[in-house]
């Protein structure tokens, strides 16, 4: 029985690593972390809105004290504002990129309650330009 788990942990072994390698590539989309005030931006809703400069930045966040860097050189803040017609339960999020294109799926999970929302996602993309951004926003209970 000894020499059958031993066996058994030397082929399991090698998957238990498999996950860890540093070869994987990293998602070149990460989530801004936007300050919970920040509902209140002064932006268009269910658009997808493009920041490329730091002047564009700090017109938009003049108010907001210690933000995250953005590099702009190689990168943009995009900026996605909403209003749910009900409370949020929570917010599923997706980038992905389909043939030179970003798509960015947004999902809010509405409860029961009868409060109007306001939402705002920031995630930070290579840089890309506004007709290469496909923006689809679902409200479900």
């Amino acid at each position: 029985m000894k020499k059958y788990i031993t066996m058994l942990i030397g082929m399991v072994m090698p998957f238990c690593f498999y996950g860890c390698s540093d070869d994987v590539p990293s998602n070149p989309y990460k989530e801004y972390d936007l300050p919970i005030d920040c509902k209140g931006l002064n932006i268009e809703m269910g658009k997808a809105i493009l920041i490329q400069n730091e002047s564009d930045f700090n017109a938009l966040f003049s108010s907001y004290q210690n933000l995250p860097p953005v590099d702009f050189d190689q990168s943009t803040l995009l900026l996605v504002k909403g209003e749910s017609p009900n409370g949020i339960q929570s917010i599923a999020k997706d980038v992905q990129t389909d043939n030179g294109r970003v798509r960015v799926n947004i999902t809010i999970f509405k409860n029961y309650t009868c409060v109007m929302e306001k939402w705002v996602l920031g995630y930070i993309l290579p840089k890309v330009k506004e007709e290469q951004i496909k923006l689809d926003i679902n409200y479900q209970f």
